[in-house]
């Protein structure tokens, strides 16, 4: 569904291919592109099982979660658990094209205890 924009294929190098018909890259010419290879695709249906599971479990115990968004909202917060360093990840809260920051995040925890949003748990290097 919305896999190849939660999971860009380019932000996971290691798991893209060369474009086997060699089109060229119109971000830097004068090489070939490159695609989401079969190792990409296993990771992303992997994801959405385990954000599957998870729902589930959480539902189980009696946790509610937005319907409309947890989801995306959960698969958002494992890509920026992929990202290596705190500085990305500021990076990418505030980074208005992606919207991860308080999108998708707002009602979680309507319980007793209240869920801190991505925005909110990552630390900031003094």
């Amino acid at each position: 569904q919305d896999a190849e924009a939660i999971f860009p294929f380019k932000a996971y190098g290691p798991l893209c291919i060369v474009d086997p018909a060699h089109r060229p890259n119109a971000e830097r010419p004068g090489e070939v592109r490159k695609v989401p290879s079969f190792r990409w695709l296993r990771m992303v249906v992997f994801r959405e099982r385990v954000v599957s599971d998870i729902i589930a479990l959480l539902a189980q115990q009696g946790h509610r979660l937005p319907v409309s968004t947890a989801r995306a909202a959960l698969k958002k917060c494992w890509f920026l658990m992929d990202i290596p360093t705190n500085a990305g990840r500021i990076g990418l809260l505030h980074n208005t094209a992606y919207e991860v920051g308080r999108a998708g995040f707002e009602g979680w925890g309507l319980g007793r205890e209240r869920l801190l949003r991505p925005d909110e748990l990552v630390m900031r290097e003094g």
